[in-house]
């Protein structure tokens, strides 16, 4: 659902950071964490969501993780879906065990809009390494575009962070007209070199 002019103009006027945020502006660390501490000096429980949100995708995970899940999940609901898009860590898992397209719809099956995030995915023994319970397979963090490019190309399941997809799609768009999905774009350009 997108923003009516209303609720944009009531979001700008309660939260000046917001502005910078639908305006495109990378939510880095040391922005997360002013925007954290603004937060909780208003008693916004925005600020509790970010807080456990980072200690869900630490590594290694605390000891407490389900726990820490369970009250962010409920935390979560009380936020509005589109204010969390806009400041989530991670972006949603790519090339999902869990999608409907087979391996040879590689493409179709990278830009597949998997529910879950690397907070949500249960910890393992391995660092960047997750199990996804809906799928059952590892999903795997990658910390560089070529290592997300060669995981995804072996048919792994894959976890970013927002800011590394954001830019991603934004140079894979860059030779697309139209209204290109950032995602589709992303999936052209890794498995492009596959195609005869």
């Amino acid at each position: 659902m997108e923003w009516t002019l209303a609720e944009l103009t009531e979001e700008i006027a309660n939260d000046p950071w917001f502005a910078r945020l639908i305006g495109g502006e990378p939510m880095n660390e040391q922005m997360r964490a002013e925007y954290q501490a603004w937060l909780r000096a208003r008693g916004d429980v925005r600020a509790e969501v970010l807080r456990l949100h980072e200690a869900l995708c630490a590594e290694p995970p605390p000891a407490h993780h389900a726990a820490l899940r369970e009250q962010f999940e409920s935390l979560l609901g009380q936020v509005a879906p589109r204010w969390w898009r806009l400041v989530r860590t991670f972006y949603g898992v790519r090339n999902c065990g869990a999608s409907p397209f087979t391996p040879e719809y590689r493409k179709l099956r990278f830009a597949y809009p998997c529910s879950k995030t690397w907070d949500t995915l249960e910890p393992t023994a391995m660092p960047k390494e997750r199990h996804c319970q809906e799928c059952g397979h590892s999903v795997y963090f990658c910390t560089s575009a070529e290592e997300a490019s060669q995981r995804a190309r072996q048919g792994q399941c894959i976890s970013v962070t927002t800011l590394m997809a954001q830019r991603m799609g934004q140079r894979a768009m860059q030779n697309h007209t139209g209204f290109p999905k950032p995602d589709e774009c992303w999936a052209d350009t890794i498995f492009s070199s596959e195609e005869g």
